[in-house]
């Protein structure tokens, strides 16, 4: 397996967004390919990244697998729907249950995240790709590769992110709003701003002052630089948990306690190191 050390030197990742500077204030949600994920009952998000000689898509492990049933596939096939920088639409689906089989999905046993293989680039020209046969295209679009605003990956790793950094997440908030006040689109991705407001170093993960919401897990965290004359953008780690706020209510006439969870506007990411350690060589 290479290592995040070894990518960071051989500068050997692709993404779409991740070289993008500009003096625009926010980023591009449709240059990292941000997608959703419906699996079964439930649904998530992700982004695309070209690692090695593979193109993978990347989301938070329990979007995929579920941890009340051991770890189990929560679904056979989940339906991707994936944005491009052109503005396209691109649907595809893919058959979990045979991508567990042939060892092309991956995940970390520590960490949070999910890598799927689901294109093959050539070897030599890898503007050329191959999809995989457990994926099936909707669109007339046949593959996702290659990436037009692709260029040498530039990223943040745990230990380079300092607190404090300017962040955006992106993602598919599907439990917000109201199903009768059709005030969100929900088939494009939202944007939320906020900063790394700390780390825990005994799990290595971020915590962000930066609230999400069922369907925000598996969206890429993007760290902001501001640097003269441009600012510059770096994907820096995974939307994962949402940290709760509890309230205990205890009614000491009848002996009961009630305790109430809310959204405290905190979330947990994992960072991007976990997912390069896990690519194919």
């Amino acid at each position: 397996m290479i290592s995040v050390k070894q990518l960071f030197v051989r500068s050997s990742i692709l993404f779409g967004l991740l070289t993008v500077c500009s003096s625009a204030p926010l980023p591009n949600p449709y240059g990292i390919y941000a997608t959703s994920i419906s699996i079964g009952p439930g649904a998530g998000s992700g982004f695309i990244i070209q690692a090695s000689n593979s193109v993978y898509l990347i989301t938070a492990r329990h979007v995929l697998f579920n941890p009340d049933q051991n770890w189990g596939l929560r679904d056979a096939h989940a339906t991707c729907t994936t944005h491009t920088p052109d503005q396209k639409t691109v649907t595809f689906t893919l058959d979990l249950g045979a991508l567990v089989q042939s060892q092309n999905i991956r995940f970390s046993t520590n960490h949070d995240v999910a890598l799927v293989r689901f294109e093959e680039c050539n070897p030599i020209n890898k503007n050329l790709v191959r999809n995989l046969a457990e994926v099936s295209f909707q669109t007339t679009n046949t593959a996702l590769w290659p990436l037009d605003a692709a260029q040498p990956s530039q990223h943040l790793s745990f230990d380079q992110t300092e607190v404090g950094t300017d962040v955006f997440i992106f993602g598919y908030p599907i439990s917000v709003g109201i199903p009768t006040m059709p005030q969100i689109d929900f088939s494009m991705p939202l944007l939320r701003k906020g900063i790394v407001a700390g780390k825990n170093y005994d799990r290595r993960v971020y915590v962000l002052d930066c609230p999400s919401y069922e369907g925000n897990s598996g969206g890429p965290v993007i760290g902001k630089i501001s640097a003269f004359p441009n600012d510059a953008f770096f994907v820096i780690g995974i939307v994962t948990e949402t940290v709760p706020y509890g309230e205990l209510w205890i009614n000491a006439q009848h002996h009961y306690a009630n305790e109430n969870l809310s959204n405290s506007g905190y979330s947990i990411a994992e960072p991007i190191d976990t997912v390069l350690d896990s690519v194919w060589q």
